[in-house]
């Protein structure tokens, strides 16, 4: 019966990755549960690897390549229709080289360009809710204090809730509605 309790408390986050070192900032990071304790498992897997079967009981779904395809888009909608939460990451090509490596869209949205003109600040971010909502001892997050020195430009044909926007107005996080669970995209790697 320990066994279960313990394993009932174990977080398990898929990281859906083609670049394990551009990846490793985000596995440590989802490793660790708010209070600070490393209880969680993070499942690394390729898109190929992906099915609904690697999301059973998943926790969260973190996912820095390219924009799931036709065969995957419907297997993370299915986990997100069941109250799952995905969050999207610019792929390491359109980092690296400013390019995109694929077409992609996800629910209406794509990558479109990485911008690196200017190094820009957060502007404005919500954390009464949400993602970025103030921590269980109710401090505030410090966001307002990271320069962004690079970052993808979304494309969207759905409109988009920003939950942080950097100066100029483009959106660091945002939300795309859903019904159930959560879709979100960072634009920055």
């Amino acid at each position: 019966a320990v066994d279960a309790l313990e394993s009932e408390q174990i977080r398990r986050i898929v990281l859906v990755s083609e670049d394990r070192d551009a990846t490793r900032a985000l596995e440590i990071a989802a490793s660790i549960t708010a209070t600070g304790e490393t209880n969680a498992v993070v499942d690394v897997v390729t898109p190929q690897e992906l099915d609904s079967l690697v999301l059973d009981n998943a926790a969260l779904l973190l996912w820095q390549t390219s924009l799931p395809d036709e065969n995957l888009s419907p297997v993370v909608e299915s986990y997100v229709d069941s109250g799952g939460r995905v969050i999207f990451f610019p792929p390491t090509s359109l980092v690296n080289n400013a390019a995109i490596s694929s077409s992609n869209t996800f629910m209406g949205v794509h990558w479109s360009t990485w911008d690196v003109e200017q190094k820009v600040m957060v502007d404005s971010w919500r954390g009464d809710q949400d993602l970025l909502s103030a921590t269980m001892s109710g401090t505030g997050l410090p966001v307002g204090q990271l320069q962004i020195d690079g970052h993808a430009m979304l494309s969207s044909e759905a409109v988009l809730s920003k939950l942080a926007t950097m100066t100029g107005g483009a959106p660091l996080v945002a939300k795309l509605p859903t019904d159930r669970g959560g879709i979100y995209f960072f634009t920055a790697s």
